[in-house]
Order: structure tokens, then sequence, then C-alpha cells
């Protein structure tokens, strides 16, 4: 081939690229972000909580072009009829777009709750991307979900999982009853849960979720740290000045940083990520870094 050759088939490859980038535009158009953007999220809350707790966080990501799973049927305004309609019925087979991820921690264990979700929001085996966002107790849900039912089952690629205050190491609160700091309300609260014993150091789910390592994919685990004024609720200034009297740790009113961070479980990586951001253990639901750290990582 001489360099004239040589010359030809570049500029006709690269006339046939800016072609193609010409097209980038009017794709965009078609296809608005929410509709493009991945992966598909869902959100799953703590313990003896429900789904409206996720709503802030939800909103927020719906607002920001992504794909809620439970919010599917909110299709893009911009988006004709047949369109749209053709999109979720592409979509159907591969997640179900109504499933309310909910979970009764006064009834369901950690695993029967994820079984249980995993199959209703999985019902069929697809190739579909998807990351899930959990609060507190519900990190132990989606974990399960993502590193012990999902690699035996494939139905979804669970690529990514955000950890919002989760006790990941497990929690030592039995002795709390102990001590005369105005527990009662958080005794029955916890007392009264299926999922109480799971939590607990040492429990078979924290040996079954961290002896092994974590699983082939890229975590955010976000920890609260609340000092005094933070801590308006009486339960969570009551939880964290008996966490810090008898364990000395630095907590968000409900759970140790220490329990949170997972960084030095076997399969951590360069992708993943660890934070630690001034809030109480609710208040994490709505702080704004939290946000603004959660879109940055599921943008990557």
């Amino acid at each position: 081939m001489g360099l004239q050759d040589i010359i030809g088939s570049f500029n006709h490859k690269f006339s046939s690229a800016k072609s193609i980038l010409s097209l980038i535009p009017a794709i965009a158009a078609f296809y608005p972000i929410s509709l493009m953007a991945k992966p598909f999220l869902y959100f799953i809350h703590g313990m003896g909580s429900n789904p409206t707790a996720m709503t802030t966080l939800e909103n927020r990501f719906i607002e920001d072009g992504f794909k809620v799973a439970s919010n599917l049927n909110l299709t893009n305004p911009d988006m004709d009829a047949p369109h749209a309609a053709e999109y979720i019925n592409n979509n159907l087979d591969a997640i179900s777009r109504n499933v309310i991820v909910s979970y009764d921690s006064r009834h369901e264990t950690v695993e029967d709750a994820a079984m249980r979700l995993y199959n209703e929001m999985f019902p069929k085996k697809s190739g579909v991307e998807v990351a899930l966002i959990a609060h507190s107790l519900g990190g132990l849900v989606a974990r399960y979900i993502a590193e012990v039912i999902n690699p035996q089952y494939e139905r979804v690629n669970i690529t990514k999982v955000v950890l919002l205050g989760t006790p990941n190491k497990g929690v030592a609160l039995i002795d709390i009853s102990k001590l005369d700091f105005g527990l009662r309300a958080v005794e029955k609260a916890l007392f009264g849960n299926a999922a109480f014993n799971e939590i607990m150091v040492g429990s078979d789910l924290m040996h079954r979720l961290n002896d092994d390592g974590l699983a082939d994919i890229s975590y955010l685990v976000i920890a609260g740290s609340a000092n005094d004024n933070q801590l308006d609720n009486s339960r969570y200034r009551a939880m964290s000045m008996a966490l810090k009297k008898l364990y000395n740790c630095d907590n968000d009113g409900v759970v140790p940083i220490a329990s949170v961070d997972i960084s030095n479980l076997q399969g951590w990586g360069y992708d993943d990520e660890f934070h630690k951001v001034y809030s109480n253990h609710g208040g994490l639901l709505a702080n704004q870094e939290v946000i603004n750290e959660i879109e940055g990582f599921l943008r990557k």
C-alpha cells in the first residue's frame, strides 16, 4: 500500500467516524438521558423503616436522569407515547418496573428478606445492569443479594452497591440494656426484630458476608459521624452515649464507624470507596455530601 492509499484510507475512516459522532446529538434527543443512563437503581430501606424513607434519594436520582426501577413507569415527558411504550415493553422481561422494595425486619431475617426481594425484583434472568443503594440494615440485605444470591442464580448484572450506615461487621449493643440512658424504646425496636441477632458481632450472617471477602463488584461505603449537636433525636443521643461509654467509638448515633468500614476486607479494590461524613444515622439519607458522593460513584 502506497502513501496515497494510506492517506486515503485514513481520510475515509476519519470521515466515517465524524459521521457517527455527528449522530450523537440526534440519538441523545431521541433517547433522553433519563432512559440512557445506567444502571437501574434499587433502593433498600433500613430496620423498622419502609420505602418512603428512601424517597428523597429516589427523587434526586430520577431528576438527575437515572433509571429508578420502581419508577420506570414515570417515562420522560419528551418521549412520545409509542417509543415510551416500546421502551417499557422491552424492559418488562428484564426487570419489574413496579416492584416495591420493602421488607419487614420484625418477621423476616436478612436471608429471608434478601431471597424474597431478589425473586420480586428480578423474576427472570437477564443481562440488565443493576446498582443497589441501601441504608443501615438494608445494606446487609443488599450485600446478601449481591454477594450470595445473585452469584448463584445470575439473573442480573449487579455492578455497584452503595452502603449507607450499614453495620457490615455487626454491632455489640446487647449490654446497652444495662445502662441508664433511657433506651427502652430502642431496646423494644431492636429486640423485637427477627434480624436483631443477625447484626450481632460474630453472628453467622457476619461470618457469611465477611469471612470470604467481598464480591467482584464496586462498593461505595459511607459512614456517619455525629456530634451531640446533630443528635437531636433522643434515641440517637442515648445510643451514641452508650456506644462511646462501652466501646469508645465514633458513631452516627446507631452504628459505629468501625462496623461500617469494610475497606480492610479481602476483595476491596481500587474501584471501591469509603467515606466518612458528619451526619447522624437517619440524616445520611438527605445529606447533600452523601448524595453527591453517590452520584459521582454511579457515573464512574
